[in-house]
Order: C-alpha cells, then structure tokens, then sequence
C-alpha cells in the first residue's frame, strides 16, 4: 500500500514538471510571436529603439520560420540605418545574406534595407552538379596498315556510345571566371567493314571502356536577368583501360562457299589521351539551381596506336594479316546538365573582413 502511495506521488510530481515545462514553452513562443506583432507594429510608427528591443536577441534565440527571419532581418537593418549605426545595420543585412544569398528585393521592402544591401558584393563560389552528354565522334586516320596483302584500302569508321553522365564541379574566381572539374567514364565502340576483290571481307571492331577528366575555364560574355552565355576552352583527358579487339573474317575459298573466321585480341589501345577542348554554355539561374546546355567540340592532342596485331588463320592457304590504323578522334557534344550553388562569396564593398 505504501509502495503505491509513493509511485501516486512520483506520477504527480513528474505531471506537474511535465506541465509547468509544457506552460513555460508555450509562453515562450506566444512572447516571441508577440514580439513580432509589437515590431513590425513599432517599425511603422518610427519606435526604431523599440524595434531594436523587441527582436535584437529574439532573432537567434526563438524558432522563427525562414519568412519571419527575413522580415525581422530586414526592419533591423533598416532601424539601424534610420538611428545612424550604419555598422550595425550592416552586419544584420550580411546576416541576412548570408542565409539568402538569392534573395532579389521586393517593392515592399524598407528602402534603408535596400540601400544597407547594395553594400555588399554576392557572388557564387562554389558548385557541384551533374551532366547528361550526347555525343558524335569521327576519325582521322594518321597511319594506315596493310590488310590481306591489299593497301588501297580506305574505309571510314563508325562509332556507337554508351550514354554518358558525368559528375562536375566548379569554383567562380570572380563573377564571370570559374574553373569547370568533369569526371565521368564511358565505352567507345569503333567498328568497321572492309571488302576485299575476289573472296574476302574484314569485319573489325573496338571496344573500349574509359575514364576522362575534363578541365575547363568559363569566362561569362553576357548576362540578362537569369540567363548568361559563357565562352568554354580547356583540356580533356582520356584514360583507355585494357579494351578488345574483335574481328570476322568472311571468306570463300575454291568455290567452298561462304566462310567465317572469328577471332578476338585483348591487346586494344591502353593510354592516356588528351584533347583540347571549345564550346559555349547557355546558363539559366533558378535560385541555387542554374541549368545549363553546352555545345562542345574536342579532338584528341596525340595519335591512338594500336599494338600491332596480326590476324592469321593456319588452315587457310593464303597468308594474310591485319593491323588497324592509328588514328584520332574528334567529338562534338551536346551537354545538358544542372548545378548548385553549395557557397557564396559575400564581400562588403567598402569594408575589408566584414562580418
């Protein structure tokens, strides 16, 4: 009986903490809401020493939503200004900035906020976002090997892409120079057919699998409103990783009929490649967000050699080899990605280390 007397009390006692804690949390937020009504109320009547009061330490320490900061931001700044502590109106516009650093003003805002805003200097810093990429390449033959005893050959290659996706990053040195890191990877597919006089045909493909990093500088040439057009030039780097050579060979033989020989050669192209690289970005701004179409053109700085390879099949009477040619590509690319804008730079433009 007395154990149940006590454990009466305890649910009592901890009820009536539970309820004082409960009543003080609810005051808490009805004076800080209350302090909002008595600002903005004090702000219109001129009361900027009040305004100060009422919200100067409230601003940090009750849970405001986003709007009701921007707007406590914003009559604070302007209260300072209207009392001459332009220092002090300052720091509660960077405040402001910093937290909207997108924030475009509105007719409505107070025209001393306004001017407090024009002090400073925003601008991105930083961005990551991703690019979606398609893509068409072409060739020029460098250096070309004999086939089947036959060298007259010139046939043109046609390539096949996986899509590509790549990943990018890029940091603003100013408002209109960044710097542009992709990295990405993708599989390239050469193939080519070759028919030979009499009873030959050669069947070739490549395929290889790659990794690239692209390094880029934008310098923007126009902007209005959200949109921007910028100048791209840079470098593109290409790493082949151990691919396959994959070949058929149809033959017909002392009226034997129709042959095929199949063969496949691990000895593709393995190297580093590099390539310069041009284009344009067509840029729209949406907050943090800025999507972006990129034409582009690359081609590749050195040759693409090709081990030598030689093709040969024991049974046939005739000998004959085939080493593929050295070649470079060119791409031309239609890149469709978006960014965010991780951080900004925001400098006051006639103070040094603000904050």
């Amino acid at each position: 009986m007395k154990q149940m007397r006590n454990t009466i009390k305890i649910v009592i006692f901890t009820f009536l903490i539970i309820s004082i804690i409960g009543i003080d949390k609810l005051k808490a937020q009805d004076s800080c809401q209350v302090a909002v009504i008595e600002a903005n109320r004090a702000f219109e009547n001129g009361d900027y020493d009040k305004v100060i009061l009422l919200v100067g330490k409230r601003i940090n320490t009750c849970g405001y939503n986003k709007e009701t900061k921007q707007q406590l931001y914003k009559i604070l700044a302007a209260s300072y200004s209207e009392l001459d502590e332009i220092e002090k109106a300052d720091q509660q516009t960077y405040k402001f900035i910093k937290k909207n650093p997108e924030y475009q003003t509105q007719s409505t805002d107070p025209d001393l906020f306004k001017k407090s805003l024009s002090n400073f200097y925003i601008r991105p810093r930083f961005a990551v976002g991703a690019n979606f990429s398609i893509q068409k390449a072409s060739n020029t033959i460098l250096k070309q090997y004999q086939v089947l005893d036959y060298p007259g050959y010139n046939v043109k290659y046609s390539h096949k892409y996986y899509q590509i996706v790549d990943f990018t990053a890029q940091y603003y040195f100013s408002e209109n120079f960044s710097l542009i890191l992709d990295l990405g990877s993708t599989n390239i597919r050469t193939e080519k057919y070759v028919e030979y006089p009499d009873f030959y045909s050669l069947t070739y493909n490549e395929s290889n699998f790659y990794a690239f990093v692209n390094v880029l500088f934008s310098y923007n040439l126009l902007k209005y409103k959200f949109a921007s057009l910028s100048a791209l030039t840079g470098t593109g780097n290409s790493i082949l990783q151990p691919g396959t050579t994959n070949y058929t060979i149809g033959y017909s033989y002392a009226n034997s009929g129709l042959n095929e020989i199949e063969g496949t050669l691990k000895n593709g192209r393995r190297e580093l490649v590099p390539a310069y690289i041009l284009g344009f970005s067509i840029n729209i701004q949406f907050d943090r967000f800025t999507l972006k179409v990129q034409p582009r053109y690359s081609a590749d700085l050195i040759t693409r050699n090709l081990p030598e390879a030689r093709y040969a099949n024991p049974e046939l009477n005739l000998y004959y080899y085939h080493i593929d040619d050295d070649y470079s590509l060119k791409h031309t690319e239609l890149i469709i990605g978006a960014s965010y804008n991780i951080s900004y730079k925001v400098k006051h433009k006639y103070r040094k280390n603000y904050k």
